[in-house]
């Protein structure tokens, strides 16, 4: 509910990857992500994006100032064991992305 982004102390909100989804080629999933990263950043709130699968979707959501993202693109679930030596692999296989993966 957004009445929840006046009653708490929120400092990021989350973007449902049914939206992400369909931005490439839906209109409607395109419009509405752009409204709550816009809706979101004018509340001072930081957006994560979950469910980003393509190049295409990480483009249209860095075109629309979404500065952290999580999906497949990247990396499937990883054991906790594992993500420090996947972070320091991935820094060197993608440098550009660096810092959105970071700042996940």
């Amino acid at each position: 509910s957004l009445s929840y982004l006046r009653k708490f102390p929120v400092d990021i909100v989350k973007i449902d990857k049914s939206f992400v989804h369909g931005i490439e080629t839906d209109f409607e999933a395109r419009a509405l992500v752009k409204a709550i990263i816009s809706m979101a950043h004018s509340l001072k709130i930081d957006v994560v994006a979950e469910g980003v699968e393509t190049a295409g979707q990480l483009a249209i959501l860095q075109g629309m100032n979404c500065r952290y993202v999580q999906g497949f693109y990247f990396s499937p679930a990883l054991p906790k064991d594992q993500i420090i030596d996947y972070v320091r692999a991935f820094q060197f296989r993608k440098p550009m992305l660096r810092s959105t993966l970071i700042a996940n």
